[in-house]
């Protein structure tokens, strides 16, 4: 698999102290983000348009493959949007996966904690957040991607997610208001097309 980011796109993300161990944990924290969140987002087939182009030319030849990787400002109606592209969502997820495994090395004798005598480790507390911040920022810059490509849907008809719904949750929803209990749908279905949700919303 082409990596799509390298090492120095994290570094210029989230500065950070470089040696063998964490070079080789960040390398495999890329190839992971690529396969298990960007090619699932994408699908297969988006996944491999933009990858076989980022190969032929790592400045993207195709116009719209450099937008949807290095983001862009674009139109839809009257209003401006920006988006990071799905190298800052790539970059993102490749740091928060880091940050997941950076106390934690496989050894002969099974995984263990490396504990360095010169300085503390976080506490489990502290590291727990660092990577729900991580993982919310790549799930913001996600979201800034996904509304890019639905509003752009005709320069990326192989996306996976365009003739998706998503199922809607069973059951109802209970929200107590002034001290009564209102029942609310959990989910609304569209009046356009009768799915959950769809392109409809977006546009």
């Amino acid at each position: 698999m082409i990596k799509l980011i390298d090492i120095n796109d994290i570094i210029e993300l989230k500065p950070m102290s470089l040696n063998t161990d964490v070079t080789k944990k960040l390398n495999f924290c890329i190839e992971e983000a690529q396969k298990y969140d960007v090619m699932p987002f994408l699908g297969d087939t988006l996944y491999i348009l933009l990858e076989t182009d980022f190969s032929n030319s790592p400045s993207l030849g195709e116009d719209i493959y450099a937008d949807l990787f290095n983001g862009c400002d674009y139109v839809h109606g009257t209003r401006t949007f920006r988006h990071g592209g799905i190298k800052a969502l790539l970059t993102y997820y490749a740091y928060s996966r880091y940050v997941q495994n950076s106390t934690v090395n496989a050894s002969a004798f099974g995984l263990v904690e490396k504990i360095n005598d010169h300085s503390n480790g976080v506490s489990k507390e502290t590291l727990s957040r660092q990577i729900a911040n991580a993982t919310a920022l790549a799930e913001a810059e996600k979201t800034k991607v996904d509304q890019f490509i639905r509003y752009n849907i005709s320069d990326y008809p192989t996306w996976c997610y365009a003739g998706k719904t998503t199922a809607a949750p069973s059951g109802i929803k209970i929200n107590a208001i002034g001290g009564s209990r209102i029942k609310m749908g959990s989910s609304y279905r569209c009046r356009g097309c009768g799915h959950y949700r769809c392109l409809c919303n977006f546009i």
